[in-house]
């Protein structure tokens, strides 16, 4: 290569990098300014007055592009990584809380037995039309055998769970031993997009900055209530917990952060010092865990 033809090259990546290290570099001040006002935070106030949603509605709107899909298709991606986590071995394959079952269809669509248990019949008709078993039931108390499944998995679900441990083992129950339980959700209650209300807010840790009877009456949809409130210290102590019976073995764990809003901590420490000073339990947003079954 030419050293001209380098210099053109580097002139071109010169730039793009300097601006990837200015942004990483931004997020990072951010979050020092974040973690310390946290940590020095006084005891109160707790919330913000109501009157302050509107100004906040303006400064973070609705981000667009996050509206369900106006024609539900089975979710392909997820369902190769479900598959690369539950072994490319596992035939027959259980969805839990898999709501419409899209990715129980992308699984069908491999040739495996797919089975969606959720608690609302709300399943759909292409899922079913491409093999998927619809089971209405309650994931903490499955209507199924022993040993009935190579592998189970849970899709952004768990944060909606209310007895996660429960679910966890009655998996390993319905899962043959050496079989493995793939489990991956976000946002986690804590994180800024926690609240679930995608599209009435864009406020970041919304459900953090005001009382629930200030936010009620703008959210449209009852299901965005059904959620665990679950911290990230409670997630943790639950992996370890579950091991701990000997009935799961850990072979994967990650978590992801989300650092949208994170200068609403440094604005307004008090209101998240009630819930913890530990800035991890708002910054991670998506946990993925997987357990072999003993």
């Amino acid at each position: 290569m030419s050293d001209r033809f380098g210099k053109q090259i580097l002139r071109k990546i010169l730039p793009q990098r300097a601006l990837e290290i200015g942004k990483r570099g931004m997020a990072r001040g951010r979050l020092d300014r974040a973690e310390r006002a946290l940590r020095g935070a006084a005891e109160g106030p707790n919330w913000l007055d109501p009157s302050m949603i509107d100004a906040l509605a303006r400064r973070y709107p609705v981000t667009r592009g996050l509206e369900p899909a106006s024609a539900p298709s089975p979710n392909r991606e997820e369902a190769r990584r479900t598959i690369r986590q539950c072994g490319e071995g596992a035939r027959t394959v259980l969805e839990v809380g898999g709501g419409p079952g899209l990715v129980s269809w992308g699984i069908a669509e491999t040739g495996r037995l797919a089975t969606c248990i959720d608690i609302l019949d709300e399943f759909h008709p292409g899922a079913v039309a491409a093999g998927v078993r619809p089971v209405v039931g309650d994931g903490c108390a499955m209507p199924f055998s022993d040993d009935e499944f190579d592998a189970a998995f849970s899709y952004n679900s768990f944060e909606h769970i209310h007895e996660p441990r429960a679910a966890l083992m009655e998996m390993a129950r319905v899962v043959r031993p050496g079989g493995r339980i793939h489990v991956a959700f976000a946002p986690i209650y804590n994180a800024p997009l926690g609240l679930h209300a995608f599209l009435e807010f864009g406020i970041p840790f919304i459900q953090h900055l005001f009382r629930e009877d200030d936010i009620r009456p703008r959210v449209t949809s009852p299901d965005l209530w059904n959620l665990n409130h679950w911290p990230l210290a409670r997630y943790r102590a639950l992996w370890d917990d579950v091991e701990a019976t000997g009935r799961l073995r850990r072979v994967a764990y990650s978590e992801e952060r989300d650092f949208g809003g994170v200068e609403l901590i440094a604005e307004f420490p008090s209101c998240f010092a009630k819930i913890s000073r530990d800035i991890d339990e708002f910054i991670m947003s998506k946990l993925v865990v997987t357990f072999e079954v003993a």
